[in-house]
């Protein structure tokens, strides 16, 4: 409804006029130099008219009716956020957990805490952004991955042994917590 009449009128007469024939002298025609390709059922009805309305050329392949069912069928949104953990340690062990999302950087003293307000955090952000892409309902999954590696401790009691105590142990490089929204497109 942002067309003025004149300008309706005038597209509507190139499309009357668009076989120059009817009129040598003057052509309002709209013209393109693209293919234009059809899917969807009613589309051999009036997708020929509009490549001629057009002056170009249309392709229609055999199982075009079906093509556009087919995709809303299948036609689902998935999106994901993930917040990374990263420990910093001190001597005395990791003492700080930096928590990096895609909207904030927040840090805890606890572990627990951390990857529970990243399991918060992730969720919240999946939902929005499912909700922002046409998801109508959706499943949130979360998971969360924890990286480690193994590093070799000797430990010296500073006597004049010369077997000092050797350990391996654990040491948490990140954790990664990913929520997944999957859900249908909201039709209306």
């Amino acid at each position: 409804d942002d067309m003025s009449p004149e300008l309706e009128q005038m597209i509507l007469l190139g499309y009357r006029d668009s076989d120059k024939s009817i009129n040598p002298y003057i052509n309002f025609g709209l013209a393109t130099e693209f293919t234009l390709v059809g899917i969807g059922a009613p589309i051999h009805v009036y997708l020929p008219d509009v490549a001629k309305g057009l002056n170009t050329a249309c392709i229609i392949e055999e199982h075009a009716a079906v093509a556009n069912a087919v995709g809303a069928i299948t036609g689902s949104i998935s999106v994901e956020e993930r917040i990374v953990i990263q420990p910093r340690y001190t001597m005395a062990g990791a003492e700080v957990f930096d928590c990096f999302s895609s909207r904030v950087k927040m840090n805890f003293d606890s572990y627990k805490e951390a990857v529970k307000w990243a399991k918060e955090e992730a969720k919240d952000i999946a939902e929005q952004l499912a909700r922002a892409r046409g998801a109508g309902e959706w499943d949130i999954s979360i998971q969360v991955d924890e990286n480690y590696t193994h590093i070799n401790v000797i430990d010296s009691q500073g006597s004049e042994s010369d077997q000092d105590a050797q350990s391996t142990r654990e040491l948490l490089l990140e954790t990664l917590v990913t929520a997944r929204a999957v859900g249908g497109i909201k039709w209306i």
